[in-house]
């Protein structure tokens, strides 16, 4: 910790890969630090983390992502339940996973669905989200088939949250459409719910092939 100190404190006048190595290190750190947390001050593994932020966004300025363009389509739908989005998950992973993706690379984020758009002011702050909106009640599923049925020409990347029977059903209906997506998958998930799961049934691992990226919140998980 010590040692990392001046090189952090400095850390634009050293080449990314000096970040990285350093990014590494910590990382290895605050995963003993997690194992040992009962023997070990607490407020070392805080201190490390906020290191860790501090390399992760030098890192993520520094390296240049392709431009790909207003073309593509990053789509997040609100999946689990047929529901509809509310205002503070615009915030949250749920909404900033595809537009700080789609900021990234140049693409339109698109979310669905919400309720009425007096009812989000948060889009405010994030200047070219769309918010697609619907009459239909929360629940029903046939609005957001019909709109992948209209819209799969579009939705070059898919942004799912959650392994739900609703999540698995959607995926293969994109997939039938879209073998060429891009998925992206945050898991959601404890550690009490992935320990009942059955990674073994076919449903599962099929799920889990048809995504290209699959998040957890920790290592652990």
């Amino acid at each position: 910790m010590l040692e990392s100190e001046s090189i952090i404190n400095r850390i634009d006048e050293y080449p990314v890969e000096t970040a990285i190595k350093l990014y590494d290190a910590l990382e290895r750190a605050a995963w003993l630090s997690s194992e040992n947390i009962k023997e070990m001050d607490s407020e070392i593994r805080v201190e490390i983390c906020k290191k860790l932020d501090l390399l992760l966004e030098r890192i993520v300025d520094v390296i240049s992502f392709p431009q790909i363009g207003s073309q593509t389509g990053i789509y997040t739908p609100a999946i689990h339940a047929y529901r509809r989005w509310q205002n503070v998950e615009l915030l949250k992973d749920k909404g900033l996973t595809g537009y700080l993706l789609a900021k990234e690379i140049s693409a339109n984020a698109v979310m669905l669905f919400g309720t009425r758009p007096e009812e989000y002011p948060y889009l405010a702050d994030m200047s070219g989200l769309q918010l697609l909106y619907t009459d239909l009640k929360s629940g029903s599923a046939d609005v957001y088939y019909d709109h992948l049925m209209a819209n799969y020409n579009t939705m070059d990347i898919l942004i799912l949250h959650g392994m739900y029977s609703e999540t698995l059903m959607y995926l293969e209906e994109y997939r039938k459409l879209r073998p060429d997506g891009k998925v992206y998958c945050g898991l959601d998930m404890n550690s009490l719910w992935m320990a009942k799961i059955n990674w073994s049934h076919p449903g599962v691992r099929r799920f889990a092939k048809q995504c290209d990226l699959i998040a957890t919140s920790c290592k652990s998980l």
